[in-house]
């Protein structure tokens, strides 16, 4: 049987109750273990799956792949570039942003997306009445109508149906695709009438691979934001040029807020398909120089994975399945090539941050 399954890495004495239980339960699985390597590895991921794969360098085997030395560490509360751990939902801009969502705090990585970037809007008051912020990708975020409760505007864009209709078909299906102004509002949401979110928020489809010259000749934004969604826009370079793209349309003082799937056991092999890219730390640090060399200004970076029970112990492996609460890293295995076992990863959220100085 694997050992991995069953150590606990930096614990800290609020999780040894926890690590006990979690230790005591990987025996229970034992039996399937060893049975089949191929049951106790799974996970559920919403983005819409192709049969077009590219995995470079990955290695064939049963075991759980390792969190990388590389990202030992623990993540601060300043505002930077970093992923998400477990420490961060204790935080106290965690537990004011999610409450002025209106949401209870989860240990879920998307959901601390979500309030990060609320907790940089509004530490860095880029919205207010007068500011104009873009999201990209939207689906169907409460951001927007967060924000336009801050007097701010918002121009919402999601990918044009006709694009890729079947793309666009997947999105929907799983509630993260929206086509018109009316799917993005929330009766009452946070005291905002109907009436004030159509003046306040605007819907355009926008392809983020190819933004129209319509939006190019909009005015420009005081923030821009989008959430794991540049890594499904075909490969990691694409992604890196979306980013790259969206710095044009800030304002001076602008801050461009982007989060993306990371892989977290290697900086060498990975995952890239038409559904997801996990970006690599390499990754974000050729992004970061690009940036540089345009003359823009990255954020600080961190890169500490953090030392919480969850934060060692990623769901999607046996006794911890993907769930709702309490994912913050998950054991991806990908499809299996030419190989008898599936290859996989762990991986994480990552934002990162730039300004426009």
């Amino acid at each position: 049987m694997n050992k991995t399954l069953l150590k606990t890495v930096d614990v800290s004495k609020r999780d040894m109750t926890k690590a006990a239980v979690l230790k005591k339960r990987c025996f229970g699985f034992a039996a399937v273990l060893v049975l089949s390597p191929l049951l106790y590895a799974f996970s559920l991921d919403s983005s819409p799956q192709s049969t077009s794969l590219q995995v470079t360098g990955l290695r064939v085997g049963s075991s759980v792949p390792k969190i990388l030395p590389i990202f030992d560490g623990e993540t601060t509360d300043e505002i930077s570039c970093k992923m998400v751990t477990q420490r961060e939902f204790s935080s106290p801009w965690f537990l004011e942003s999610i409450g002025l969502i209106g949401e209870k705090p989860r240990n879920n990585r998307k959901q601390w997306e979500v309030a990060y970037v609320l907790h940089v809007v509004k530490t860095l008051n880029l919205c207010e009445p007068g500011k104009r912020g873009l999201v990209l990708a939207v689906g169907t975020e409460k951001l927007p109508q967060v924000f336009a409760s801050m007097g701010c505007s918002i121009l919402a864009t999601d990918l044009p149906v006709d694009d890729d209709p079947a793309f666009a078909k997947a999105w929907a299906n799983t509630g993260q695709h929206v086509a018109t102004i009316e799917s993005l509002y929330r009766k009452n949401y946070k005291g905002v009438s109907k009436k004030t979110f159509k003046e306040l928020v605007t819907y355009h489809p926008e392809n983020m691979n190819s933004f129209s010259d319509w939006l190019l000749q909009q005015e420009k934004f005081d923030f821009i934001w989008s959430l794991c969604s540049i890594e499904h826009v075909g490969s990691i370079e694409l992604g890196q040029n979306v980013v790259l793209h969206t710095l044009d349309l800030l304002k001076p003082g602008g801050v461009a807020f982007h989060s993306v799937e990371f892989n977290l056991s290697s900086n060498n092999a990975t995952k890239q398909m038409k559904g997801e890219s996990v970006w690599r730390k390499r990754d974000f640090e050729a992004l970061k120089e690009k940036a540089i060399a345009k003359g823009y200004s990255p954020f600080p970076a961190q890169f500490g994975a953090g030392h919480g029970i969850l934060d060692r112990n990623p769901d999607g492996v046996l006794p911890r399945p993907y769930s709702s609460s309490d994912h913050i890293k998950l054991y991806e295995v990908l499809p299996p090539l030419d190989a008898p076992i599936p290859e996989s990863l762990i991986k994480t959220s990552y934002a990162m941050l730039i300004r426009k100085p």
